[in-house]
């Protein structure tokens, strides 16, 4: 694993931005929450290329994660024609360098970053695709698709248990080194369910959810990796139950047990949600971790904040409208969308990194707050 010259590109134009907010401040917009968030939105279109970036600031391009991440809640706010024209915009730069990556560079490149195999990039990919409900796409693209569904298993899988393998791949907490995560072995569940929705070819004949209650789930709540020491995590107790890995009466009783495990630990203070408590002196990062001043750690990221308030809201409507106006309170007095921040409520930076204020991820907050507080 290395790091080329497209990975020098993206890394000196995030350092570039966090020089220019140093000295002129981060981009805010005007309004309340859902005016900053509509502000958002709009300004992730890239209207050049026809196609959603993850933010105007430091990521000004595609990722396959971050688009997934967004897309029902891109959807319900109306903007179908535009996911439309996003995912064949994707999917036409995957197919013409014949292979897919989790990002797509400004000048229609597929990358990966950090430079190491992204299992949750095919998986939410094929989630938006599902979706999306666009039959047609789906069969223009199905033989690619089908092709990085093998490669998937056999860069991915152990053939001999059907989890994920030991070794460092790339995730939504790209800078942890983990072995076999739970948030990985997640995305083998989302890429079978949706490859068997989407008609195409399903390499993964395992049984994820007996999987991944049997190797993670501890009596209270769900472990990071297969490492013997792993621990809680904000990622490994979310994503489980937002991609329907079990189901109901039974994610109602783990949900109830990891709520509670959630809230004592602090996970969701001061907002909505942190990957661990605390800083972790035996934790495994990327050496690029240095230089966001760990930003992996104890933080607070709002796009796995946003999970959490969807899946909350399934169960305890009332409790995920209190962490909403937490949220909507931070967005009106930070006049933005922010990506990540302090363990006491700031916007995250150092000397090299600058917290993003445009991400994409102000659809998940605009949608949630419209479908549990009304127009």
């Amino acid at each position: 694993m290395g790091l080329g010259l497209i990975h020098a590109r993206e890394g000196l134009h995030i350092f570039g931005r966090a020089l220019r907010c140093r000295f002129r401040g981060p981009e805010r917009f005007e309004g309340n929450a859902r005016q900053v968030c509509r502000a958002v939105i709009e300004r992730c279109w890239n209207d050049e290329q026809h196609h959603f970036m993850t933010s105007a600031g430091n990521y000004p391009v595609f990722y396959a994660r971050d688009f997934g991440m967004c897309v029902d809640s891109l959807l319900a706010l109306g903007m179908h024609d535009r996911v439309r024209t996003t995912l064949q915009y994707a999917l036409n730069r995957y197919a013409a360098h014949g292979r897919f990556r989790l990002a797509i560079n400004h000048k229609g490149v597929p990358f990966d970053f950090p430079d190491v195999y992204a299992p949750d990039g095919l998986a939410f990919l094929l989630h938006s695709l599902a979706a999306l409900g666009d039959e047609s796409l789906v069969h223009q693209y199905a033989a690619f698709l089908n092709q990085e569904l093998r490669r998937f298993k056999e860069l991915v899988i152990d053939p001999t248990t059907g989890l994920v393998r030991d070794g460092y791949f790339s995730s939504m907490r790209d800078y942890a080194i983990r072995n076999s995560s739970c948030y990985d072995n997640v995305m083998a569940f989302a890429i079978q369910q949706r490859a068997t929705q989407l008609g195409l070819e399903n390499p993964l004949p395992w049984n994820y959810p007996d999987l991944i209650k049997r190797h993670f789930w501890n009596g209270t709540n769900f472990v990071d990796d297969r490492s013997p020491d792993a621990v809680m995590t904000g990622d490994a107790n979310v994503i489980p139950f937002w991609f329907n890995v079990f189901p109901e009466p039974e994610a109602a009783t783990l949900w109830a047990s990891v709520q509670q495990r959630l809230i004592e630990g602090g996970f969701e203070d001061p907002f909505p949600l942190r990957y661990e408590q605390g800083r972790n002196s035996m934790r495994k990062m990327f050496w690029l971790d240095t230089l966001t001043d760990s930003w992996e750690l104890d933080t607070v990221w709002m796009h796995l904040g946003n999970l959490f308030l969807q899946v909350l809201a399934r169960y305890d409507e009332a409790l995920a409208r209190h962490y909403l106006e937490r949220h909507q309170a931070l967005i009106e007095r930070e006049h933005c969308y922010p990506e990540v921040l302090t363990k006491t409520g700031a916007l995250h930076k150092s000397l090299f990194f600058s917290s993003d204020t445009s991400m994409l991820w102000a659809a998940n907050w605009l949608a949630l707050s419209i479908a549990l507080q009304g127009e």
